[in-house]
């Protein structure tokens, strides 16, 4: 259970440090006159979420498998 949860708790962090400031530079960004830049943010924001997805999956794993042991 202590595993899952601290999981569960680091996106959290990983989400106000990292995932919040790059969603409010994408709603800054003008994709029409600076194209590379939301280019550059879509991409940093799409490893982001693959980083969270990672950091999920196990928590998800874990607490699926504690009710079968």
């Amino acid at each position: 259970w202590l595993l899952g949860a601290c999981l569960l708790l680091a996106m959290f962090p990983l989400t106000g440090i990292l995932i919040v400031p790059t969603n409010l530079k994408l709603l800054r960004v003008d994709a029409v006159n600076n194209p590379a830049e939301a280019r550059r943010l879509h991409l940093r924001w799409g490893r982001l979420h693959w980083l969270r997805t990672i950091v999920g999956v196990p928590a998800f794993l874990i607490f699926a498998w504690l009710p079968i042991h």
